[in-house]
C-alpha cells in the first residue's frame, strides 16, 4: 500500500504541474504551435512517424550506457526541455527574460543533473517530466498523441516480455527510483500528456476522469508486479483512458 501511495503522490504532483502550465500555454497560443495539420489522417500518420524516435532512442541508450558521457547527454536533453518550457512560458510576459532565464536555466540544470544527489535528480526529473508532457500536448494534435501512445504502450510491452529488458538488459537511466519500484520517465510524462491532451480537446471533466483512470491504471500496474519482477507501466493506464479519446 506504501508503494502504491508513494507512486499516485508522484503521478499526481507531475499531472498538477502538467496541466496547470498547458492550461496555461494552451489558452495563449492554441493550435498555433502544432507542428502538424489536426486532420485525423496526417495526425495518425505523423503519430506514428514520430514513435519512432523514442523507439530508436531508446536502443541507442541500452548501446551507450557504458560509456562516460551518457549522463551529461542526458543531462543536456533533459536541460534542453526544461529550457524550452521555460521559454514558451515567459516569452509572452517578456521576450527578454524568457531568453535570458532560458539561456540561464540550461548550464545550470545541467550541473544539477551531474551531482548525482538523488533528491535534486528527482526533483529535476518531476520538472522534465512535466515540461515534456506540456511540450507535446501543445505542439501535437490529439490522435498523434493517441497513435504516439500507443505505439509506445506496444514497444513497452515488447521492451519487458521480448525485447532488452527480458534478457536481463540494464535499465535505462530514466527512470525514477521509489521504495522498493521503478518508474519510468516515459511513463510519467504519458501519465500526464494523456488528461491534459483530452482537456484541451473534450473539457475539463474529461481530464479529471482520465487522471482518475491513469491512477488506477499505475495502481493495478504494482499491484502485479507481486506477480512479476518487471512490468510495463504504460499499457493499462492508456487502456482504461481509451475511450475518453473518442467520447
Amino acid at each position: 500500500m506504501k508503494r502504491v501511495l508513494s507512486l499516485i503522490t508522484l503521478i499526481l504532483t507531475v499531472q498538477t504541474i502538467s496541466i496547470f502550465f498547458s492550461y496555461y500555454t494552451w489558452r495563449i497560443y492554441s493550435t498555433e504551435l502544432y507542428v502538424v495539420s489536426s486532420n485525423p489522417s496526417t495526425s495518425i500518420y505523423f503519430g506514428f512517424l514520430l514513435s519512432l524516435i523514442p523507439i530508436s532512442f531508446s536502443f541507442l541508450m541500452i548501446k551507450l550506457l557504458k560509456l562516460k558521457a551518457f549522463k551529461l547527454v542526458l543531462a543536456i536533453i533533459q536541460s534542453l526541455v526544461i529550457s524550452t518550457w521555460l521559454f514558451l512560458i515567459i516569452f509572452p510576459t517578456s521576450h527578454f527574460w524568457a531568453s535570458l532565464i532560458s539561456i540561464v536555466c540550461l548550464p545550470l540544470f545541467v550541473s544539477l543533473m551531474l551531482l548525482n544527489n538523488l533528491e535534486i535528480r528527482k526533483v529535476i526529473t518531476v520538472i522534465f517530466s512535466a515540461s515534456s508532457s506540456t511540450l507535446l500536448a501543445i505542439t501535437l494534435p490529439l490522435y498523434a498523441i493517441l497513435i504516439l501512445s500507443l505505439v509506445l504502450a506496444a514497444f513497452d510491452v515488447y521492451l519487458v516480455f521480448k525485447g532488452p529488458l527480458s534478457k536481463g538488459a540494464p535499465r535505462l537511466s530514466l527512470t525514477v527510483n521509489l521504495s522498493d519500484i521503478t518508474i519510468g520517465v516515459g511513463d510519467l510524462i504519458f501519465y500526464s500528456l494523456i488528461p491534459i491532451s483530452i482537456m484541451m480537446h473534450k473539457g475539463v471533466m474529461e481530464m479529471f476522469i482520465a487522471c482518475l483512470l491513469i491512477n488506477v491504471g499505475a495502481a493495478i500496474s504494482v499491484h502485479l508486479l507481486s506477480r512479476r519482477e518487471t512490468l510495463p507501466g504504460l499499457p493499462i493506464p492508456l487502456l482504461l483512458c481509451l475511450p475518453l479519446f473518442f467520447s
